[in-house]
């Protein structure tokens, strides 16, 4: 919770910016994606960066009832 705390608007939007973002970025907005049941292309992730509501639904996302298959997706990044 503190590291979502410590994101500001404008570090939100310097992330929106990147045309190809690089691949540690790309690996971390892949996983919100995916918690949040989107599609993990970067297309994606900026639509996701660009919700009003964003940084709220990390914030009150409930980490304790992540369904099996998504926790099996982000699995796959984490073990890069």
């Amino acid at each position: 919770l503190k590291a979502l705390n410590a994101l500001s608007k404008n570090d939100i939007n310097e992330i929106k910016s990147f045309a190809k973002p690089p691949p540690l970025v790309q690996k971390v907005m892949e996983c919100v994606c995916l918690l949040l049941g989107q599609k993990t292309d970067w297309d994606s992730a900026k639509k996701v960066l660009s919700d009003s509501q964003f940084m709220n639904k990390l914030v009150n996302y409930d980490k304790d009832n992540i369904p099996p298959k998504v926790i099996k997706g982000v699995l796959r990044y984490y073990d890069d």
